[in-house]
């Protein structure tokens, strides 16, 4: 059986061993669950609920539910229950997952992370369209500037300046103040929320 550390206790995980607590998430340093133990957890989520569905292993998982460990309380003294922590096993919480539906579930949700990156590269590419229909307009507009003979080589080069100066302008986004007790200060730039 694979078992990962978490802080001083074992536990059991993937398609062996079905812990259901919140406590089986894997985060990393900065409270983030990593993208396996994210799968790992919705795959045993999924298989869990495949059996669910099934009359006999339903009753199963019920009935291996129910034992001495099944409740969590949480009004019990803490000495009580850092003895409780120390000393229950796995053996009497969990039912064994069929690792080949635990795979399938893998691979469907592996396949789902895999598709929104599609979405992200369509937002690039229309994004680069933009982009590029915005600078033929520019060079047609800096090729009509160029043309004029009634301008100096001078005002022409500040005019194509301030035209490639507008396509690199940010727009500056709203400020949000949000008007605690007393009226909060809007205006031009600033958007003012309730508390």
């Amino acid at each position: 059986d694979a078992k990962f550390e978490d802080e001083g206790e074992q536990k059991h995980v993937g398609g062996r061993q079905a812990q259901y607590d919140s406590d089986d998430v894997v985060e990393t340093m900065d409270g983030a669950e990593t993208a396996q133990a994210a799968i790992e957890r919705q795959a045993e989520a999924i298989v869990l609920g495949q059996l669910l569905l099934r009359g006999d292993k339903k009753r199963k998982l019920v009935d291996e539910g129910f034992n001495r460990h099944a409740n969590h309380d949480t009004n019990l003294p803490e000495w009580f229950a850092d003895d409780e922590r120390k000393f229950r096993g796995p053996a009497g919480y969990a039912m064994d997952l069929p690792e080949d539906l635990m795979e399938q579930a893998r691979e469907k949700l592996r396949a789902i992370n895999a598709s929104s990156i599609k979405k992200v590269g369509e937002a690039k590419a229309r994004k680069a369209r933009r982009q590029q229909r915005a600078l033929t307009k520019i060079k047609k507009k800096a090729s009509q500037i160029a043309s004029k003979s009634d301008m100096s080589e001078r005002e022409k080069s500040k005019e194509v300046e301030k035209l490639y100066a507008k396509t690199h302008q940010k727009r500056e986004r709203k400020k949000v103040v949000v008007a605690g007790g007393g009226k909060a200060q809007g205006g031009r730039g600033v958007k003012v929320v309730d508390a």
